[in-house]
């Protein structure tokens, strides 16, 4: 009996140090959860929410998007989540202290809906009989929307106020102080009526933006507004825009004045009178199918159809004359072109290598440009034969063919552009003499090129001075043989002092694609630069921090973006009065600048063009200025001014001590 008593005491004390004991190893204690983090719901409909692993009373709440969701048949752990419209809510637990979230989307419920047809007084032009329109593709009447702000795309209810859309904290919209609007995230959705107060647009990411409706005063739409990845379906101009407009109901929009197509869509059908495909316009949309390109396009820029992942049937017209880099890349139409054919060769514009480039080829008579990037990184590539007829090389077309040894140039060929032959093993080449145009970097980390700097004090092409030899250093003469330095071929020259360059020089730089002429010669501090310059391009002196003295020639009509960016040894600066235009951050962080005029010719200011000049104390902008960019004089201490200028930021120019003579 007392074994019999023993053993039961035992069992007892076990089972009960068990109870009681955290679970290390033994078996652990659940952790408090909710059955889920994310919740969807739709409108009308219920969903549970239960906090899981607890016994305690779940105080439940609604932290963000009322108006989306409601809270039914609270419980002790569990609740009802009832969808009320589509959009985005949060709901919290609280259990004692801690608090458990979960992200709530409400969407609507599959509905059919009726397409309507929009009316021309709507926005939209009634296309000629027999044409093709897009008059069946939207099921929206725009002349209910006369309030700015966000819609739903599928019942036409108004989301967020434009008031909201700009003031709220998530960050969705900014708008600059030049009346641009910025939008940032990826999570903006529906249909975008456009406020009539702003002067451009930017919606960079918005891959789930449906629609929008471009107002009468938007005046600025660059390549880059609406995102790579944008899935715009609807887009309608204002009528009374007077610089773009959406043709012919196209779901596009097109700038009026030069006819060029700056955006379009999933459903777009581009119209008849339409120059050019703008850069990145149908960039990304999965949604289209094939596309046909009018006759009387003549050029189709950068990106413009890339990764359009479901685009296989494609017209184009013998009007095309220029197809720019990576137009057609990453769609399944130039996949099957490049698998079919050799070469993939439009209007005698070669684009794109095909099935068979390997080892040493010939390029078929007839063709005439070999387009940008057509034969990037093709490793295969041994030896190219380029026949006569061929005018142009574009930018990157042999960049990175890392076993390209040899290449046959033409006589026709005029021009080489940027980066052509770039980190190609060229070991020799021969360049025709009625070639005279070579861009930045054409040859560079080439073992031709590499050879040449070693041997020569100048590598010199036609006249053109592609690269310093390394036998340079302190002060340098231009040879009077050249007529136009490349761009970049002074490219972080830290050996040289001076420069001197001839009269004969009539270019020095690009203007596309250059990294600056001078750029990073760290020791430099004195050009001259001769009187029949018209240009100093992009970048050309950017970061030439020890440049002291530059005279700049009375024919200079033009000086690029960056130009003399961040020389910050630059004193004195006499700007000739015949220049018209000063690019963006020009004269950006010259920090020890203290006197500059401004050109008689100048009409404005470009933005961030004197932005860091610390030490630039009484700029006198004269009155014939008609525009001041943003931040142009962040950081100047005094600007004198005594004009109107339009676009002018001045309420931060009078923080900065912005005065006004008598």
């Amino acid at each position: 009996m007392k074994k019999y008593y023993k053993r039961f005491v035992i069992t007892l004390l076990i089972a009960l140090v068990l109870g009681i004991l955290p679970a290390n190893g033994l078996q652990a204690a659940k952790k408090v959860k909710l059955n889920v983090r994310k919740l969807s719901v739709t409108v009308k409909k219920t969903k549970t929410l239960k906090v899981q692993n607890t016994k305690k009373k779940v105080k439940w709440t609604i932290i963000s998007g009322k108006k989306f969701v409601k809270l039914k048949s609270k419980k002790k752990t569990s609740v009802k989540v009832a969808g009320i419209k589509k959009g985005k809510a949060k709901v919290q637990a609280k259990v004692g202290k801690k608090k458990y979230v979960c992200k709530v989307t409400v969407k609507n419920a599959k509905k059919k809906t009726v397409k309507q047809t929009p009316k021309p007084s709507d926005g939209m032009e009634k296309g000629s009989e027999g044409e093709k329109t897009n008059t069946d593709k939207t099921s929206i009447d725009w002349k209910k929307y006369t309030t700015p702000g966000l819609y739903n795309y599928d019942t036409g209810e108004l989301e967020k106020s434009w008031e909201t859309l700009i003031n709220e904290d998530n960050g969705i919209f900014e708008i600059d102080d030049q009346g641009m609007l910025y939008c940032g995230t990826e999570s903006i959705s529906g249909m975008l009526i456009l406020s009539n107060k702003i002067a451009g647009i930017r919606f960079d990411f918005c891959k789930n933006l449906r629609g929008i409706y471009i107002s009468s005063s938007v005046i600025n739409i660059d390549e880059y507004s609406f995102g790579e990845y944008s899935n715009l379906s609807t887009i309608i101009v204002d009528p009374k825009n007077k610089v773009y407009d959406s043709r012919k109901n196209c779901n596009a929009i097109i700038e009026t004045s030069s006819n060029k197509l700056i955006k379009g869509g999933d459903k777009t059908i581009i119209p008849a009178g339409v120059k050019c495909i703008g850069g990145f316009a149908f960039s990304g949309c999965n949604g289209l199918k094939s596309i046909i390109i009018p006759v009387g396009v003549t050029s189709i820029e950068w990106y413009a159809f890339c990764r359009c992942r479901n685009l296989k049937d494609i017209t184009i017209p013998s009007s095309v004359e220029s197809i720019d880099v990576s137009v057609f890349e990453e769609t399944p139409w130039l996949e099957k072109e490049r698998k079919e054919k050799d070469f993939v060769i439009i209007n005698g514009i070669l684009i794109s290598y095909g099935r068979k480039t390997k080892g040493d080829i010939e390029i078929p008579k007839g063709v005439k440009k070999i387009e940008a990037s057509a034969f990037f990184e093709c490793n295969e590539l041994t030896g190219i034969n380029i026949p006569d007829g061929v005018t142009k090389i574009g930018s990157s077309a042999f960049q990175n063919c890392h076993y390209l040894e040899s290449a046959k140039l033409p006589d026709s060929l005029k021009s080489i552009e940027s980066s052509a032959f770039l980190a190609s093993a060229l070991s020799s080449i021969n360049i025709p003499a009625g070639v005279k145009t070579i861009g930045s970097s054409v040859f560079v980390s080439t073992p031709w090129l590499e050879q040449q700097i070693e041997e020569n004090d100048f590598v010199i092409l036609n006249g053109i001075l592609i690269s310093y030899g390394k036998k340079n250093s302190g002060t340098i003469r231009i040879p009077y043989n050249v007529e136009s330095i490349a761009g970049e071929a002074f490219l972080g020259c830290t050996d040289i002092k001076n420069i001197v360059i001839p009269d004969n020089v009539k270019q020095i730089g690009d203007s596309v694609y250059d990294e600056g002429v001078f750029a990073g010669c760290d020791n430099l501090i004195s050009v001259d630069i001769p009187n029949g310059i018209t240009r100093i391009e992009e970048n050309s002196f950017k970061n030439c921090i020890s440049l002291k003295n530059i005279d700049l020639p009375e024919s200079l009509k033009y000086i690029g973006e960056g130009a003399f960016f961040g020389c910050s040894s630059l004193v004195d600066v006499s700007l000739p009065d015949n220049i018209e235009t000063i690019g963006t951050s020009a004269f950006e962080d010259c920090e020890r600048l203290e006197r500059i005029n401004i050109p008689r010719k100048l009409r404005e200011i470009d933005d961030m063009l004197f932005c860091g000049c610390s030490n630039l104390y009484g700029l006198n902008v004269p009155d014939y200025i008609s525009k001041i960019g943003k931040r142009a004089f962040e950081d100047v201490p005094l600007v004198i001014y005594r004009g109107n200028a339009s676009g002018c930021p001045w309420g931060a120019l009078e923080v900065q001590g912005l005065e006004e003579e008598e």
